[in-house]
């Protein structure tokens, strides 16, 4: 094998493809894909804060067409609703419904099952320095 297919960045990328891959099939299973659990993510992480399209968009790092699609189809599986904001007509806010409480049990479960066998054979601490690494990776990409 090349170096090239050794490298770290082709390591992550091969693993990235993977993980993405494999995310998807099983989110399926749950009529979910992997960029809706991520809008979704986001969603609950900043749950009972005002959440603007354009927040969404600067945490997932998309363009605006590609977040639009998202979200329409989130809205129209129940789990979202978007109203204008009443400080800015020109933005929407995006706020969860009842039906997002049961998808957020269903992904904490699928969660903790799919990460259990990711993380299988690799210690806490390799996780942690892993951790660490990628995002200094990030910040070192977001400085170039």
């Amino acid at each position: 094998m090349s170096r090239i297919s050794h490298s770290p960045g082709h390591c992550i990328t091969r693993t990235a493809f993977a993980l993405m891959a494999r995310g998807n099939e099983e989110l399926k299973k749950i009529g979910i894909t992997g960029a809706q659990f991520y809008v979704m993510q986001i969603l609950w992480e900043h749950e009972g804060e005002k959440m603007t399209l354009k927040q969404i968009k600067d945490a997932m790092d998309i363009k605006p067409p590609s977040l639009t699609k998202l979200i329409n189809r989130l809205e129209h599986k129940g789990y979202i609703t978007r109203s204008t904001d009443p400080s800015d007509k020109r933005s929407s806010i995006i706020t969860l419904t009842e039906s997002a409480e049961y998808l957020k049990e269903e992904m904490m479960k699928f969660m903790d099952g799919f990460t259990s066998k990711f993380h299988k054979g690799i210690t806490k601490a390799e996780l942690d320095t892993l951790e660490r690494v990628l995002l200094r990776m990030q910040e070192n990409l977001s400085r170039m």
